[in-house]
């Protein structure tokens, strides 16, 4: 039972990040800037955030899980829904070489990021990035509302490692980058442990373009190949 509730957990904390059979990619607007060949891609317009949620935009990315590689599409359709109160944009989530599609809700309120999905019927609430605080400060949040998932107590413990800094992906340097570090954590009665942990790069007004993942015995790299932010 507790490997398989990790196990759950997992996989429904990865649905922002997924895909279907593609078009061909619409590559951002970059300037060749660092005379080898590589691009440097600039902020481009936007509302200043660290996650669009505009309707139609959508993130294409090559990820690659215990050695398995896969092509994954993210969209935000335009609808939203509100759960406790709070704004939520909701994301379909495609898989290349699966016949499954993910659904999950996006709230950025008050600098906060939130990712609230839903796996076997349990509510998960992946807080990932606060925006407006400084590097070495952080949070703890509970994994849902109730603080449990089947009894088991859950958190997430998240900290800012970086911020302003550039981070080159696939080939393509991006600026204004905040690198945030979020630990999910279960308590089965000597205290809260570490089950995984994720490393997330957020781009400026194009969102995530990185996410490492570490814990279970897996190692897991998501890379941003292509977007088109409307």
């Amino acid at each position: 039972m507790k490997n398989q509730l990790k196990i759950n957990i997992y996989l429904a904390l990865v649905t922002l990040i997924a895909g279907c059979k593609l078009d061909a990619p619409i590559l951002p607007k970059t300037t060749d800037t660092t005379g080898g060949g590589g691009t440097v891609v600039f902020p481009p317009a936007g509302d200043g955030s660290y996650q669009p949620t505009t309707s139609g935009s959508y993130w294409i990315y090559k990820s690659i899980t215990a050695g398995v590689t896969d092509t994954t599409k993210s969209v935000i359709d335009g609808n939203t829904a509100t759960f406790d109160g709070v704004k939520y944009y909701e994301g379909i989530a495609y898989y290349q070489n699966q016949s499954v599609i993910d659904t999950s809700y996006l709230s950025k309120e008050n600098h906060v990021y939130i990712n609230y999905a839903i796996a076997a019927g349990q509510v998960i609430k992946l807080y990932y990035l606060n925006d407006n605080i400084a590097v070495g400060q952080g949070w703890t949040s509970p994994i849902n509302d109730s603080g449990e998932l089947n009894g088991i107590p859950g958190q997430f413990v998240g900290s800012i490692i970086e911020k302003g800094i550039s981070k080159t992906v696939e080939g393509k340097t991006y600026k204004n980058v905040i690198h945030s570090r979020v630990m999910l954590q279960y308590d089965y009665g000597s205290g809260f442990e570490t089950a995984i942990t994720y490393d997330n790069y957020c781009a400026q007004n194009i969102g995530i373009i990185e996410v490492d993942t570490q814990g279970l015995g897996i190692t897991g790299v998501e890379t941003l190949l292509s977007y088109s932010i409307k």
